[in-house]
């Protein structure tokens, strides 16, 4: 049951690294010779949620002994692991185990393993088997993960480039501008699903900064990468020779078909499910034309209490969590927590001012927001884009229907008492009464028509494959 719902929670955050390996329980690693070799091991993502970021480990081979290290293990019983999880105070472990046994997991989903020969002198070996042995030791081995700056790439990463003197690497790539978190992980998960739609609703501005890439080594690929553009200086026989700190790439196995990053634009499902809110946008406009200003009440407020509930994780993951790029989070500005107390006024008799005051304020909130994305100081994609049209023209329909009474009731006020009546007045009563029995007969035919084109679009969503 644990299992179960820490799926849904990554289907909501979407950050989530780990591959799961038997760790040994004993606190030392048996002796290693120089003939030692050592491999950097990078596994393509998978289909599930929790492989959609892929996995690294280091391989050693000394005769006969074959290991795989890895920093990407957890358990599921830990204490309040749940909570723990969505605060960011996870801990995770180092461990090892038979690289075939690493191996079969990869080879049974169908994911690529790429394997490249660490090109080290014996010293800079021994330096790695130190640093190995060192975080093997049972106060080293378990760490506080952090799926920015601390996990199983980065771990790798550090440990590696560690072991060879600062002085003898050319990183050409190190420095380079590569790109923002949020399109890194929108090239893993894409941007036609419900989890791209989570994950991006849940990211803050801060996965929207430009990144170098020794930044982007959090991710296992990109690492693998960065270090295939790692050259060693050394001085053989008085001359200064450069080699590739990874030798040629070896693919232990192709699984089903090498993984590719999504590229980043608009598909047929991406369309398909920016339409669900904007067919319910048009549920409301045609209420609202076809009644002469008044908004469709109880949809507003499902939605406004949607918006509320997603407001609360935002809130929560703001304040409380150390995942770093859930912070400073303009989508607060239409996930509003405010539009709570416009969900209760709008039930209250009469008080128009109040509700037309509470409708001024997340209006404007939310068109804020709306600036923020065009601005770029928060990125977004089409499907949040929808949700976030929805709200704003929702917010508007709601402030015009108060604003439309407020004028009605100064008008009033002024026949009343300046003596100037409106010669139409009683016409157009009337011929806005006549339009009112006609709406209440007329308006099951587009809502119905609508309601299927929502659900149709689902199942369209659920059977295409992009």
């Amino acid at each position: 049951m644990k299992r179960i719902w820490f799926i849904i929670l990554e289907i909501i955050l979407g950050i989530v690294t780990a591959v799961k390996c038997s760790g040994q329980d004993y606190n030392w690693l048996p002796p290693i010779s120089d003939n030692a070799e050592y491999y950097l091991l990078t596994c393509d993502p998978g289909d599930e949620v929790y492989e959609k970021f892929g996995h690294s480990g280091i391989r050693v081979k000394d005769g006969e002994w074959d290991i795989t290290f890895n920093w990407g293990l957890f358990s599921f019983e830990e204490p309040n692991f749940i909570g723990k999880f969505v605060l960011g105070e996870t801990d995770y472990m180092m461990g090892y185990c038979q690289t075939e046994m690493f191996l079969s997991e990869y080879r049974e989903r169908g994911s690529a393993v790429h394997q490249h020969q660490l090109n080290l002198s014996q010293q800079q070996k021994s330096n790695l088997w130190k640093a190995i042995s060192e975080n093997w030791k049972v106060e080293n081995r378990v760490y506080r993960y952090n799926f920015i700056y601390d996990n199983c790439a980065t771990r790798i990463y550090e440990i590696i480039m560690n072991a060879i003197d600062k002085d003898e690497i050319e990183n050409f790539f190190a420095d380079a501008p590569y790109g923002t978190y949020r399109d890194i992980v929108n090239g893993y998960t894409g941007t036609d699903s419900w989890i791209s739609l989570g994950i991006n609703l849940v990211f803050g501005s801060e996965a929207d900064k430009r990144i170098s890439y020794k930044e982007a080594t959090t991710f296992p690929l990109e690492m693998m990468m960065l270090m295939e553009g790692v050259e060693k200086k050394e001085y053989i026989d008085g001359y200064d020779v450069k080699e590739p700190l990874l030798g040629k790439e070896v693919i232990l196995f192709n699984g089903d078909k090498l993984f590719k990053k999504n590229v980043i634009g608009t598909t047929g499902k991406e369309f398909l499910l920016f339409m669900i809110p904007m067919l319910i946008l048009l549920v409301l406009l045609v209420y609202f034309i076809r009644v002469h200003g008044h908004y469709y009440k109880i949809p507003t407020l499902v939605l406004l209490w949607l918006s509320v509930a997603l407001s609360i994780l935002i809130v929560f993951l703001s304040v409380f969590s150390s995942h770093p790029l859930v912070h400073d989070n303009y989508n607060l500005l239409w996930c509003n927590p405010l539009n709570a107390l416009l969900a209760i006024v709008l039930v209250l008799r009469h008080r128009h001012t109040l509700k037309g005051c509470v409708a001024f304020v997340t209006t404007v909130c939310t068109l804020l927001c709306g600036i923020a994305y065009l601005t770029g100081e928060q990125e977004y994609t089409m499907m949040l884009l929808g949700w976030w049209i929805l709200f704003a023209v929702l917010q508007l329909l709601v402030l015009l229907s108060y604003l439309q009474k407020t004028f009605c009731d100064i008008k009033a006020w002024a026949n009343k008492n300046l003596g100037k009546r409106c010669g139409r007045r009683h016409h157009s009563h009337h011929r806005h009464h006549v339009h009112g029995e006609n709406d209440r007969g007329g308006y099951g035919k587009p809502l119905s028509i609508t309601i299927i084109g929502i659900i149709t679009t689902i199942i369209m969503c659920m059977n295409i494959e992009i």
